[in-house]
């Protein structure tokens, strides 16, 4: 979900001079950051049986007992320094973010309020101690820092929270030295007043027309937090109006120097009710590396725009924006219901193309597979049912993450019955099926589509209705992390050997096949990848139901050296069915007693092919009675007969025995289906075959 308080273009990032980086295997997925003190002051380690202070405890040795400090101007702290000594404190534990001990800290403790501040200066000096570092904090306890600084040279600013309390942890790490007089200071820097246009109702409104542009320009310096309900981020705030849909683009060019931050949404309301989001944006379209953001199809009315003040990414002072507008594409014919194009189900998916570029939303966007859409610009189809189960597929093109929704009733007395959201675009082109089912003949459906947050290119896509459903589908299991060596480098069984890098959590490579006969035993070859603590698993889909039951698992095995030679035995069951099913393998971290299709962190799946055959020897029996025409054939073929009824398996091998093609399909007694094979597959003599619960048949088929 998108954060519209913060949805900024940059993320600031704090720099740790002498910081070390590395990624824990221990798999928590997170960089650690540790910072180190310098080397000499590592050199002047202490004995502590003489080098502690002598003398009592100090007032604020506890948290509890913090000293009160007043933030003073800066200008003021060389003479507002206060004096503190933490030698003869009480040795505590708790590391700070930025530092770790064995014998603990010698620390003090201080308190402040920001006031109306969102930045303020620490200035701690070191009189004699032999160590030292201080901690800003929201709390007393350890981790709460926002700030923790290790032997400091100079003032440090601290980024905080206006009109909020915090706390000073001044210590010294007693594996290095020992702690002793210091001085300490709070600051502020004096404010700029805020400009007129700091809060929203200071926004002076513009006129802008499609085809025209308006530029503001203004001074963020100074701006604050106001009552705006931006949060923590200082804005000024610009206006306009527009009185038709229009695609819009602000672009900071001009603005000198750069600003290396801003806003990327528009608002709606003064305080803001809603936002716009954007469809884009780059620092390219501005020559001089301002950003330049965009936002499609955005409905006529009076929008708001903060422009951030980030004095550490340089987005403060003078500011030059210009908000241009071009008209929207025109609707397509289909954006309301009214307009729905009728679409005719068959046997075979018939694509009709379609767009959402120029829709407008006829209703809000709906809840669908866990997640809503911040909008809804949709068109509209209507079909009438010929049977009581049908599938919807939409090819999505270039990244359209295409939502249905079907409705029955009229156009003026929609009624929701479903929706369909089932994938997302990664890789691109994806298609979704939705079936649908408990239809009644004979009554029109309608169904609308549009583009998930309208955020392809061009808003195509491809659409379809059928007849029935579709087959089940396999899980394709997710990992939560990267492959990051936990991966599969090879799977070897019959005419599979296949090595890979690892490069993607799951892979279908189920293009490539072997034939394993009923009741015959085989070996699974499996290599591990460059992280040898790993369990590996398989399975094979022996019933060809979509699942991978228990019974149907090959075996496990805990790995425990990178390239390690994994070996699966097993033995295909007798009554295992006839045809194309699949074989899962996987490989995971830390997960013993694997799942087929549970999200595991690091680790691998991949998919692949295997041919079910009769044992050698076997002949064919109860064969099925079919006919095959036209063949020889220049395209499509068409099978029909009586015993062709259930799930039916067709397979095409060409004469060195390859599977050329496979398809699988629900099928009722003398009712043909087609092959669409024309234009791919070559000119000379294929072997069709068939199989089902009835029987297995083979016929030879000519390609002309």
């Amino acid at each position: 979900m998108k954060n519209i308080y913060a949805t900024l273009l940059t993320t600031s990032a704090l720099l740790l001079a002498g910081s070390s980086m590395a990624q824990s295997h221990g798999k928590a997925g997170t960089d650690q950051l540790q910072t180190l003190r310098p080397a000499h002051v590592r050199g002047q380690l202490a004995t502590h049986g003489n080098a502690m202070r002598g003398g009592g405890a100090p007032a604020n040795d506890e948290c509890s007992a913090a000293q009160a400090l007043t933030l003073v101007p800066t200008a003021d702290c060389g003479t507002s320094m206060v004096t503190g000594n933490n030698g003869t404190s009480t040795i505590s534990t708790g590391d700070p973010t930025c530092d770790t001990s064995t014998d603990g800290y010698q620390d003090v403790w201080y308190s402040f309020n920001s006031d109306t501040n969102s930045v303020v200066t620490v200035n701690m000096a070191n009189v004699d101690g032999t160590d030292w570092a201080f901690t800003v904090q929201t709390t007393c306890d350890p981790g709460a820092e926002i700030a923790c600084e290790i032997n400091p040279a100079g003032p440090i600013q601290v980024n905080v929270t206006p009109n909020t309390d915090y706390y000073i942890r001044v210590f010294a790490n007693t594996d290095f030295g020992v702690g002793g007089e210091f001085t300490l200071c709070v600051s502020f820097a004096a404010q700029d007043p805020a400009p007129v246009n700091d809060d929203c109702t200071g926004a002076v409104n513009q006129d802008l027309a499609a085809g025209s542009s308006v530029t503001f320009t203004g001074d963020n310096t100074g701006a604050t937090t106001g009552a705006d309900s931006l949060g923590a981020t200082p804005a000024v705030w610009e206006m306009f109006t527009t009185t038709e849909c229009t695609n819009l683009a602000i672009a900071y060019c001009g603005t000198t120097p750069a600003f290396g931050n801003a806003f990327a949404n528009l608002f709606i309301g003064c305080p803001f009710t809603d936002f716009v989001a954007n469809s884009g944006f780059d620092a390219t379209s501005c020559t001089d590396g301002n950003y330049t953001i965009f936002y499609t199809d955005v409905p006529a009315g009076t929008y708001y725009y903060p422009v951030m003040m980030d004095p550490a990414n340089d987005a403060v002072g003078p500011y030059t924006i210009t908000v241009s507008a071009t008209a929207c594409a025109t609707p397509p014919a289909n954006d309301e219901c009214a307009g729905a194009i009728e679409l005719t189900p068959a046997t075979d998916c018939v694509p009709v193309a379609g767009t959402t570029a120029g829709a407008t939303q006829s209703m809000d966007p709906i809840l669908c597979n866990g997640y809503t859409s911040p909008d809804a610009k949709d068109v509209w189809y209507s079909f009438t049912a010929t049977e009581t189960e049908h599938t919807v597929i939409i090819e999505g093109i270039g990244n359209f993450d295409a939502v249905m929704e079907l409705f029955s009733g009229s156009c003026a007395d929609l009624t929701s019955i479903v929706c369909g959201d089932p994938t997302f675009p990664n890789p691109d082109p994806v298609t979704e099926v939705t079936p649908l089912t408990g239809l009644t003949v004979g009554v029109t459906y309608y169904l609308r589509v549009y583009d998930y947050a309208h955020g392809s290119t061009d808003h195509n896509f491809n659409i379809c209705i059928t007849t029935g459903v579709p087959p089940a589908q396999y899980c394709v299991p997710t990992q939560a992390d990267p492959t990051d060596g936990d991966f599969i480098a090879n799977v070897t069984l019959g005419a599979i050997n296949n090595t890979t890098a690892g490069d993607n959590n799951y892979e279908d490579y189920t293009a490539q096949s072997t034939m394993l006969e009923q009741g015959g035993s085989y070996t699974l070859s499996i290599t591990s990848g460059t992280y040898g603590e790993d369990y590996f698993a398989a399975w094979i889909d022996y019933n060809v139901d979509t699942t991978f039951q228990v019974t149907e698992k090959l075996g496990e095995f805990a790995g425990t050296t990178p390239g390690e030679l994994i070996a699966l035995s097993f033995t295909v069951p007798a009554d295992a069915t006839l045809g194309t099913t699949r074989l899962r393998v996987r490989c995971a971290w830390d997960e013993a007693s694997m799942d087929p299709c549970a999200e595991y962190s690091f680790g691998e799946i991949e998919d692949y092919h295997v041919e079910i055959t009769i044992p050698t020897g076997v002949r064919e029996v109860n064969t099925l009675d079919m006919n095959v025409y036209p063949n020889p054939t220049t395209g499509d073929v068409t099978i029909s007969g009586a015993d062709l009824s259930g799930s039916v398996e067709f397979e095409l091998t060409d004469m060195t025995g390859r599977v050329v093609y496979s398809h699988q399909q629900s099928m009722s007694a003398g009712r043909p289906v087609t092959l669409p094979l024309n234009g791919k597959l070559a000119q000379g003599t294929y072997t069709l075959r068939l199989i089902s619960a009835n029987g297995i048949s083979s016929r030879p088929v000519m390609i002309k």
